[in-house]
């Protein structure tokens, strides 16, 4: 999804991408689920195979007695509690995924540790290569792409613009903003070299 901004000075956003969120919920529910149910069929297996009389021995040492249901029922409903967390923390997480786009750079708003958001600034001249793909069973069910964006002389060798929705359309764009940025540069640059000769003329 995008969003048009006004196109006046450097400082001035061009546009904001975001990625599609329900789609990035939607791949973390999947994942968030699958992974409960693994753990309750794991313990439910234990349950059944083994039985939780070997886990209760060291509650009965403090002289705490847990009938083996209710344990069962307070491991499930922890699971369930931290699923729920874990999904919450995933929504917040993803509803600030962002890309801004300004005449000379544009800033990536990225996930770290789970709600955290870290910032990158990308100037365009340090952008070398776009591509993109439709590959992972996630995109490929959920109709998006991937856009990766290669640099060169920053700490990051590459970012990856996930779930994004008209992935042609948005490298077009982005092409065409590394394109403007160049033309200006190099009108600047004839610009300085011409003022440059005049004043040199003149001296």
């Amino acid at each position: 999804m995008i969003q048009n901004y006004p196109q006046y000075t450097q400082n001035i956003q061009f546009q904001t991408l975001k990625p599609n969120i329900k789609k990035i919920l939607l791949k973390n529910l999947f994942k968030i689920i699958s992974a409960v149910l693994l753990i309750v069929a794991l313990f439910l297996l234990v349950h059944w195979q083994v039985g939780f009389d070997v886990f209760l021995v060291a509650f009965e040492v403090f002289g705490i007695k847990i009938n083996q249901p209710s344990i069962l029922i307070y491991l499930i409903l922890s699971i369930v509690g931290v699923a729920m967390l874990l999904f919450l923390s995933n929504y917040l997480a993803a509803s600030n995924l962002r890309y801004e786009f300004y005449q000379n750079r544009l800033i990536a708003y990225e996930n770290s540790f789970l709600v955290l958001i870290k910032s990158i600034e990308v100037p365009y001249q340090n952008i070398v290569k776009v591509s993109y793909h439709y590959n992972g069973i996630f995109n490929r069910i959920l109709n998006s792409g991937t856009i990766i964006l290669e640099l060169t002389g920053m700490k990051e060798d590459k970012i990856e613009m996930h779930f994004v929705d008209n992935v042609q359309q948005i490298v077009q764009f982005i092409e065409n903003m590394r394109r403007r940025f160049m033309f200006a540069q190099q009108a600047q640059s004839t610009e300085n070299y011409r003022v440059g000769k005049i004043i040199n003329r003149l001296s």
